[in-house]
């Protein structure tokens, strides 16, 4: 099977979202000047965010898809409905993030952190000359969820189908009617 974090390329992040991203650094360090970075679907698809920060962020429904976030931080961020699917999210920190309807299939999320993360299914509403409106559950199939921290997460009505969570400690978890 081939992965999307095994391609050695990643298309370059647009400058207009880099020069978000580092005014959303200066107002993480309260530094005069700074933004909090709001995107509604951001497109950073196949992009490389190794190592940022992006905690507090509102980012709802951006597609991180086959996007490389080993080791960025999330934590307290709005990444409501979405779409991580075949991203490398080794290491990476969702402590508190809304996480309602995001996509992680085929994820790697090797030693990441969930800690009390939000996970529920999640409304989304797409509003383009059509609607198409529906509950979407949070999407791990096939994920790798190996040693991930998910201390107090809520994974309610969750597809875990074919995850891999060797290690993985779901201590307080709320799973009702998760598929496993």
């Amino acid at each position: 099977m081939t992965v999307a974090f095994e391609i050695s390329e990643h298309r370059p992040v647009p400058e207009e979202v880099m020069a978000s991203i580092k005014a959303h650094h200066a107002y993480i360090a309260g530094r005069p000047g700074g933004v909090r970075l709001n995107h509604n679907n951001l497109d950073v698809s196949k992009c490389r965010f190794d190592y940022m920060s992006l905690t507090q962020a509102v980012i709802p429904c951006a597609d991180f898809t086959e996007t490389s976030c080993g080791r960025t931080d999330f934590s307290k961020s709005d990444l409501y409905g979405s779409n991580f699917a075949w991203a490398d999210l080794k290491g990476a920190i969702f402590t508190k993030a809304d996480l309602r309807g995001a996509n992680f299939s085929m994820a790697d999320l090797t030693g990441a952190s969930l800690l009390d993360a939000d996970l529920r299914p999640g409304q989304i509403v797409r509003w383009a000359g059509k609607s198409d409106a529906g509950v979407t559950s949070t999407n791990l199939d096939g994920a790798n969820m190996n040693d991930v921290d998910l201390r107090g997460a809520d994974l309610q009505d969750a597809n875990l189908t074919n995850v891999r969570a060797i290690g993985t400690m779901f201590t307080d978890d709320d799973m009702h009617a998760v598929n496993l």
